[in-house]
């Protein structure tokens, strides 16, 4: 362990942190930021930014004075799977609807997870995709078809 750093798993997640506010920042720059009263497209992602940083600025800082765990080893699949689950949903949602689309991206994400219990995960999925309508189709009436426009 380098000297100073007494819990790596803090200090490693207040950097990436750190590092997506600094992302936020910078993608944002050419959006106009507006005021309080009448709020432009730069203002939320900017101010989110801030938040992160802030949080992640504490978190690094702890990782530097508190005792905490070391880094568990890199696994590639629990990185890749919820990357692709993203792939996953956006190929599948217009095709095959937002309901599927869900179900397909929950389980490809939780293909990285080590543990082997399927028929939670599939009820999981299965919540959580029926969640998604509801919120965006039915509460926040987005035009998302639930279902594919072969069965509706």
């Amino acid at each position: 362990m380098i000297r100073g750093i007494r819990s790596p798993e803090d200090l490693g997640a207040g950097v990436l942190m750190i590092a997506v506010a600094g992302g936020f920042l910078f993608f944002a720059q050419d959006l106009h930021h507006g005021a309080l009263a009448q709020m432009g497209p730069g203002y939320l992602p900017r101010y989110v930014a801030g938040m992160l940083a802030a949080t992640g600025a504490v978190l690094a800082l702890r990782g530097l004075r508190l005792d905490g765990q070391r880094l568990p080893p890199l696994r590639p699949r629990a990185i890749a799977m919820p990357i692709l689950a993203v792939v996953v949903f956006g190929l599948m949602i217009e095709p095959l609807g937002l309901a599927l689309a869900s179900l397909a991206a929950v389980l490809t994400a939780a293909a990285g997870c080590r543990r082997d219990d399927w028929l939670r995960t599939t009820l999981v999925a299965v919540v959580l995709a029926a969640g998604a309508c509801l919120l965006f189709v039915a509460l926040l009436d987005m035009p998302l078809a639930v279902f594919p426009t072969v069965l509706q």
